[in-house]
């Protein structure tokens, strides 16, 4: 029961960073001709971060995407989820208390309210860190009973 559920974090921590990309790679098009904010932490435009941010999601999403889950797997998406982390902190410290404003031509170009778009984004950081490190703790038990066991 639990490598099923493993499996199941794999595939849809991957199918949702999948998206995630799609999603970005497309709002950072929508957005072409309105001035977009910058970022509060790197200070460029949020159409090149989500451009950056998209590739990241994208790399992570096929890898996660193209095998069993392994614990190198997990520890990727555990890796993209505590930068992303990191990064919603500082800008808790920037004076940044939703993303939503951050994620103005997101929201357009599907239509969602910036309120909307910012508690998806967190919603997602937080499935993929909580279930990213748990399944990390899970393959590390198994492999660790597992050659306790030979």
């Amino acid at each position: 029961m639990q490598s099923k559920s493993i499996r199941f974090f794999n595939y849809s921590a991957g199918g949702l960073l999948l998206a995630v990309a799609v999603a970005l790679f497309f709002s950072s098009r929508v957005g072409a001709d309105i001035i977009l904010p910058r970022d509060p932490i790197f200070a460029i435009s949020t159409r090149y971060l989500f451009w950056i941010l998209g590739g990241m999601c994208l790399g992570v999403a096929l890898f996660t995407l193209s095998g069993e889950p392994t614990f190198m797997r997990a520890m990727m998406i555990a890796w993209l989820a505590t930068n992303l982390a990191v990064y919603r902190l500082g800008c808790l410290w920037y004076g940044g208390h939703r993303l939503g404003g951050y994620l103005g031509s997101f929201s357009d170009a599907f239509g969602l309210s910036t309120a909307t778009a910012g508690i998806m984004a967190e919603v997602l950081l937080s499935y993929l860190v909580f279930g990213s490190y748990f399944v990390m703790v899970c393959l590390w038990r198994q492999n660790r009973r597992d050659v306790s066991e030979v």
